[in-house]
């Protein structure tokens, strides 16, 4: 009786990530019990919340050997093995762990068809791999019993504009934007199928939208409102837009750097912007400390003959 409240005990430290005392007793009763599910279940438990991914997931594949009709670790599984490839660079060991994580989830919603949480995540392993005609028959199916799931809704869309289906995308879209006019990567997708349709007229309001909400597709629809506003002949915010954009993405580059050729290019793209006041007090910095930089002479000259013309 005391070696089994021990182990009870181990097991609920395991749940709360308490690992390094419970470890060593649940290693050994594995070995004499090794068809025991609560302990699989609690080490697994354990060694994720450890972040020890490669050792939990030999224990994961132990308790979906034993259990195969069981949902629940082919998605503990699906998610270790995803947050793995994550987790690594691109190459051919990514490439394999995103693969099978999408074999567990398609394991998941095979056992459990119900299980729309999973569903949706399979469908962004398939788009994330390019796999859009498996990601078109996952979509489809869960939105038959599920048809005013929005964010169903919205990766349907996405699914069939991957495809080349517009019409089937744009179709998508505008059910979903009916009832959730605010549904921003919504916005974004019928901004872009507008623009695609050469209707960049109807593309730049939406895409204002998204700018003004403020979240993290702001740059991205900074840069699609720049290329509709130029297809609009509204060539000359196009051109600030995109040099905002192109600014953007070079201090996101350069954020480690801070040498003085670095940070004149970061003045011209402030000058591109129409931030002329920035740039300059930019310029003279770099001089205070690097007198001789040619390229900020250079840059303060031309810029100061424009400004006199």
């Amino acid at each position: 009786k005391a070696n089994e409240e021990r182990l009870t005990d181990a097991i609920q430290s395991a749940y709360q990530g308490r690992l390094h005392d419970a470890e060593p007793l649940l290693r050994k009763a594995l070995e004499r019990d090794p068809h025991n599910i609560d302990i699989l279940r609690s080490l697994s438990i354990g060694l994720i919340g450890n972040e020890r991914l490669v050792e939990a997931e030999s224990v994961l594949t132990q308790w979906c050997t034993l259990r195969p009709g069981d949902a629940e670790p082919f998605k503990f599984r699906m998610d270790l093995r995803h947050n793995r490839a994550l987790q690594i660079k691109q190459g051919d060991e990514q490439e394999k762990l995103k693969h099978l994580a999408l074999e567990d989830g398609k394991r998941v919603i095979e056992l459990d068809p119900k299980d729309v949480s999973t569903g949706k995540n399979v469908l962004l392993l398939c788009l994330a791999m390019s796999r859009f005609d498996d990601a078109d028959v996952v979509g489809r199916r869960f939105l038959k019993s599920n048809p005013e799931d929005p964010e169903l809704q919205f990766l349907q869309a996405r699914t069939s504009h991957s495809l080349g289906k517009s019409l089937d995308a744009q179709k998508f879209l505008d059910t979903l934007l009916a009832r959730r006019p605010q549904f921003t990567p919504g916005l974004m997708l019928r901004a872009i199928l507008f623009y695609e349709a050469d209707e960049a007229e109807k593309a730049i309001p939406l895409l204002r939208k998204v700018i003004s909400e403020g979240n993290g597709t702001h740059k991205e629809a900074s840069y699609h409102l720049g290329l509709a506003l130029a297809r609009a002949g509204q060539t000359q915010e196009a051109k600030q837009i995109l040099a905002e954009v192109q600014r953007d993405n070079f201090e996101k580059d350069t954020f480690a750097m801070d040498s003085s050729a670095v940070r004149v290019r970061r003045a011209e793209l402030l000058f591109n912007c129409g931030r002329g006041n920035e740039a300059i007090d930019l310029l003279r910095a770099v001089l205070k400390v690097d007198p001789q930089c040619v390229s900020a002479h250079q840059l303060m000259a031309s810029k100061t003959n424009e400004s006199s013309q």
